[in-house]
């Protein structure tokens, strides 16, 4: 069973951020075997700076999964302030946990913040990344298209390599179009 977990840094939780980390584990992951949670920081967003067993929860669920899909709006060239205040908050460590970063931003001037600025973060914790990350403008979200079908692929070449999800991949390949 491959642990899989979306951590959606968004205040908002009908995001463009979590419905491309959806539809892009729905791509890769299609297949029975895996287990998918979804921890949506905008529902906990009151919570943050206070003690909150809901928080601590999640964070055991992000840094003990196999795969982590971790999404973000581009906010004045950054992740978001409640990613942050999240990984602030639990200092947690990502030890053996594979990760994604994906960022969603305007247009593509913001491109780079995903591989500058949150796969640092995600490296400083431990995490394993097999490429940059995935960054995707609002355009490309609201009009799926080659683009859309571009970045699965990418994506699964990355993982196809890895110890863990590799085989799983290999196993239940890609059935359906991102």
């Amino acid at each position: 069973m491959l642990d899989l977990v979306i951590l959606v840094g968004h205040p908002d939780s009908s995001s463009r951020s979590r419905l491309v980390s959806e539809r892009l584990a729905k791509t890769l992951f299609s297949a029975t075997g895996v287990q998918l949670t979804v921890v949506e920081l905008a529902d906990h967003r009151h919570e943050m700076f206070g003690t909150s067993a809901a928080l601590d929860a999640a964070a055991d669920t992000v840094s003990s999964c196999d795969l982590l899909l971790v999404a973000s709006p581009t906010f004045n060239g950054a992740y978001s302030g409640l990613l942050k205040a999240f990984f602030d908050r639990q200092h947690m460590e990502l030890a053996g946990v594979t990760a994604i970063p994906i960022m969603t931003g305007g247009n593509a001037d913001n491109a780079l913040t995903v591989s500058l600025v949150l796969a640092p973060l995600l490296l400083g914790m431990g995490a394993s990344l097999p490429f940059p990350g995935v960054f995707l403008t609002t355009d490309q979200v609201d009009a799926p298209g080659a683009e859309w079908q571009s970045t699965s692929q990418r994506v699964s070449a990355s993982l196809s390599p890895h110890s863990v999800i590799g085989p799983f991949l290999r196993e239940h390949p890609i059935v359906g179009e991102f």
